[in-house]
């Protein structure tokens, strides 16, 4: 079986945050589970004009990659802004027949708006993977934009989906309440996890200046108004009247400027001294910070699953966090974590509450280390995307092809040379 996948950015654009991470690592772990796996990307980042120096075909964890010139961002750090790619455009209608299935990440973007149509226009069957896209809070912003796409091209393209891909329960019942009626499936982001070896905390403690012994309460991700780290600065404010020598840290890229505002929070609460934001943190500088937390709180808006939490309960880090994030219902369940109300005193009593029960932490670190380990290792999580693979397409060979679709095809052999190798 052949998988194509197409995304607006990939790696090395950490940028653009939990879906580039997720998405390599799933792409990279189907393929190690016998289902090649080619990826048709861009070279767009979040922090740099560009991920890649030339557009080409390169290979990512054995994974083969190839990157088209993206075109329309006004600025790197526009992460939500619509551009197209003709070079990408391109090389679906040049890829897509020799492939089985196509998988499609995200809404509202030019990869899937061009990749479901060139699969229909194949009669190729494609998955599609939300990433919290239909969540209210996303349909919310610009919304009217959002409606005018939606009744233009986005509806199609979900109805169209012989599946929509949830990352979590949560996900997948709040968007079957806004979009009805398309067959969805869950499957959890596939999670890494912390580096047993070469990893220390203590570095990262070093860096923005407190000792062992400092409470240490980390946040990890973009800098964005979607996180609620206004909610979470209040907390902290709360959390210092209570342990007085507690930091934070907010780790992650300033987005659109939204750092400068957290900023001016920090320090109309008066948290300058317990409030570091030492900016972003990727690879072993990331691992160092989670390492190096006594307990990691995620305040979001929403979250469709939640990288970050994961990633820290990978380390042995308990979590504090609301049902507004997806993997919150496991982190109950495991007892690997905290799920509060979702208010400054919620945190707040939440986070107090590990600070002031090292047993509890550990407790909670260790169980957190197992959920992963047993719910999101990349191996059981491919295990389970390819069954979803497999069932879709034994279902659509089952379908006769329209003549239209066969025609297509028909001229794309004729024109790409049939069932051309990827490269």
């Amino acid at each position: 079986m052949r998988i194509l996948v197409a995304i607006s950015y990939f790696a090395p654009a950490e940028g653009f945050g939990g879906p580039v991470e997720s998405a390599g690592t799933l792409a990279a772990a189907v393929h190690a589970a016998g289902a090649e796996t080619v990826v048709l990307t861009t070279d767009a980042d979040g922090s740099r004009p560009r991920c890649v120096p030339r557009p080409g075909w390169d290979t990512r964890e054995g994974v083969r990659v190839h990157y088209s010139r993206c075109r329309g961002f006004s600025k790197p750090s526009s992460v939500g802004r619509f551009f197209f790619s003709p070079g990408l455009a391109a090389q679906l209608l040049r890829k897509m027949p020799s492939f089985d299935l196509l998988h499609l990440q995200g809404n509202w973007i030019f990869p899937t708006l061009s990749g479901s149509r060139t699969a229909r226009l194949y009669g190729i069957p494609y998955i599609l993977t939300p990433r919290g896209s239909l969540f209210p809070w996303a349909l919310a912003q610009k919304s009217l934009k959002k409606k005018a796409y939606l009744r233009l091209f986005e509806r199609s393209t979900l109805y169209k989906a012989a599946r929509l891909h949830y990352t979590s329960e949560l996900e997948r019942r709040v968007s079957e309440n806004a979009f009805p009626g398309i067959p969805g499936v869950v499957v959890p982001n596939p999670v890494e996890g912390c580096p047993r070896n070469g990893i220390s905390g203590a570095i990262f403690r070093r860096r923005i200046g407190v000792t062992e012994e400092t409470p240490l309460v980390v946040f990890l991700g973009r800098l964005h108004p979607m996180k609620g780290l206004d909610l979470l600065i209040e907390s902290a404010r709360r959390v210092i009247a209570d342990v007085p020598d507690a930091v934070f840290a907010l780790i992650g890229p300033d987005e659109d400027g939204h750092g400068e505002a957290i900023r001016a929070a920090v320090a109309r609460a008066g948290l300058e001294r317990a409030v570091r934001l030492p900016g972003a943190a990727y690879g072993q500088e990331k691992w160092e910070a989670l390492k190096a937390a006594d307990a990691f709180v995620f305040p979001s808006h929403r979250e469709n699953f939640g990288m970050a939490a994961a990633e820290a309960l990978s380390c042995g880090v308990p979590v504090v966090t609301s049902d507004a994030v997806g993997i919150a219902g496991d982190i109950r369940e495991e007892k690997a974590g905290l799920v509060v109300e979702r208010t400054a005193k919620g945190f707040a009593d939440g986070v107090i509450t590990l600070l002031r029960n090292k047993e509890l932490r550990v407790g909670m670190g260790a169980a957190g280390r197992d959920l992963v380990a047993r719910r999101y290792s990349p191996g059981i999580v491919a295990e389970a995307m390819i069954k979803v693979y497999e069932e879709v397409v034994e279902e659509h060979l089952r379908r006769p092809l329209p003549q239209h679709v066969r025609a297509a095809r028909a001229l794309a052999a004729s024109l790409f040379l049939g069932r051309e190798r990827a490269g």
